[in-house]
């Protein structure tokens, strides 16, 4: 990498070229799925025996069915070219699905989990499936993984050793598991393979709050139209699960704490992570014992359920998590929150630990565009060499819903190259503004960022197709670095 010295002064420089050439978009964007209903939770992974290979996922409203469908698409040249299927976990009939979540492993095996949903009447069941296919999708084999409370199940999270430490080859897994018995207990579960996905381990409880008072917060689309509603309680939700390259096993969440109308906007939500050194068998601390809190004060901090963007956006604060490849210490973490109770703007909050979990760095704002907008919904990818991406949506103002000023939206990265200590000013990546104000009715939850040496491949949703419905599709841009920190020489539509 080019040392940081010359970085720092390179930003002085080019700050004004990013701010009105970079600012406006400057790579071109491929279509990957357009079909007429919406489409959100993109997720995207790399081959990294065949590094053209890529596998793409996101939940699907085509056929105007609820719970949405997951469907999937494959790419053979480095993303120019892709081919689509939906996901039959249970058969066409009956198979919904959403939540996905995507990877290889290092023999080219490509891995989809999501929270699928087999509504056949006499037969219905939630669960979290695996599947895996060999031969880009022609044919999976699926397996369901064990539960505890076997009701509502959500938001998996896959990850896969590739390290080549004594746990390569494990599949790891966590998820959200919800039971409604009166209040709703919510538990972060998590599994693992050591057989290249075959069978899985009984779920450990990582963590849980069996103290729930309201309604759980899902990351499912909703299909009515939105409101700013009173929401208070608390619960566990969106975990995500990072190898660090000895092999260890780290995993964080989102401790939602909302206090009640009568007190103070902030509330007390937290950013909980377990570690464990031996493939996802025991884990610190101990189960026993509470969780780790990496940070505090982690929320867009509202007593109430905010929503953005003509209200596609349900604004949460669940946590992206990656490992720096070249040095076992280094784990980062990025998440959307408010700075402060004066400062309660949506943003890109970013920490650090530089010695295994241990201790954490204070939460600093990165990615902020400067027009008083918003920033949510990180997404996280590292390169071998060590560089970090973001990749995060921003919102083009900041008033309170259902203000008409906030309707306008862009796909942003911004990178780092020297371990997370600073961050490049962002750069757009899709390549037309969306105006969500369209009569849309699903909107985003996340979305998904991958890379290979050199390389960026950044996956959204958003409302620019040209088509007379305007819903949401499924984009895709590989960025291609020629250096590590002048943007202004980064090419689109280089393909691996």
């Amino acid at each position: 990498m080019s040392n940081i010295k010359s970085a720092r002064t390179s930003l002085t420089i080019i700050v004004i070229l990013f701010t009105f050439s970079l600012s406006y978009g400057q790579y071109n964007n491929t279509v990957i799925s357009d079909a007429a209903k919406d489409q959100c939770e993109t997720v995207i992974t790399v081959n990294p025996l065949r590094p053209n290979e890529m596998l793409a996922g996101w939940s699907d409203y085509r056929k105007e069915i609820f719970p949405l469908e997951p469907y999937f698409a494959f790419s053979t040249d480095g993303g120019k070219n892709w081919s689509s299927g939906l996901l039959e976990i249970f058969g066409d009939i009956y198979t919904r699905g959403s939540t996905p979540s995507v990877a290889f492993d290092r023999h080219g095996t490509a891995f989809y989990t999501c929270s699928a949903i087999n509504t056949d009447p006499q037969n219905r069941e939630q669960s979290i499936y695996v599947s895996r296919t060999d031969n880009f999708g022609f044919e999976w084999h699926h397996t369901r993984l064990p539960s505890i409370f076997n009701s509502e199940q959500e938001k998996p999270y896959i990850a896969i050793d590739n390290t080549g430490s004594n746990y390569d080859g494990n599949i790891y897994v966590s998820w959200t598991d919800f039971k409604s018995a009166g209040n709703i207990t919510s538990k972060i579960l998590f599994s693992y393979s050591n057989n290249g996905g075959i069978s899985f381990s009984n779920p450990i409880e990582l963590g849980f709050i069996d103290e729930t008072i309201g309604t759980a917060c899902s990351l499912m689309p909703t299909l009515n139209p939105p409101q700013t509603h009173d929401f208070f309680g608390h619960f566990v939700q969106s975990s995500m699960t990072a190898i660090a390259p000895n092999g260890d096993v780290y995993v964080v969440w989102w401790n939602a704490d909302f206090g009640d109308v009568s007190q103070s906007r902030w509330d007390n939500s937290t950013l909980k992570l377990r570690k464990s050194t031996n493939g996802g068998i025991d884990w610190t601390p101990p189960i026993n014992e509470e969780p780790k809190v990496v940070s505090d004060n982690v929320n867009v901090p509202f007593t109430r359920y905010y929503y953005l963007a003509a209200g596609r956006y349900k604004i949460t604060s669940y946590p992206v998590i990656a490992c720096d490849p070249l040095n076992e210490n280094n784990i980062y973490v990025a998440y959307t929150s408010g700075i402060s109770e004066t400062d309660i703007t949506p943003r890109i909050m970013w920490i650090r630990s530089i010695d295994k979990g241990d201790n954490w760095s204070q939460p600093i704002p990165i990615g902020e565009i400067g027009d008083a907008g918003a920033e949510f919904f990180p997404a996280i990818t590292v390169e071998p060499s060590g560089r970090i991406t973001i990749e995060y949506i921003h919102s083009y103002s900041y008033p309170s819903y259902p203000d008409p000023g906030d309707y306008f939206v862009d796909t942003y990265i911004t990178t780092s190259v020297n371990n997370g200590e600073s961050f490049l000013p962002p750069v757009k990546v899709s390549k037309n503004i969306s105006d969500a104000n369209i009569g849309s009715n699903v909107g985003f939850f996340y979305q998904g960022c991958s890379s290979v040496q050199g390389t960026i491949f950044p996956i959204w949703a958003d409302f620019s197709n040209e088509d007379p419905q305007m819903r949401p599709d499924v984009y895709f841009s590989p960025i291609t670095m020629v250096d590590d920190v002048s943007p202004d020489t980064w090419s689109d539509n280089v393909y691996v």
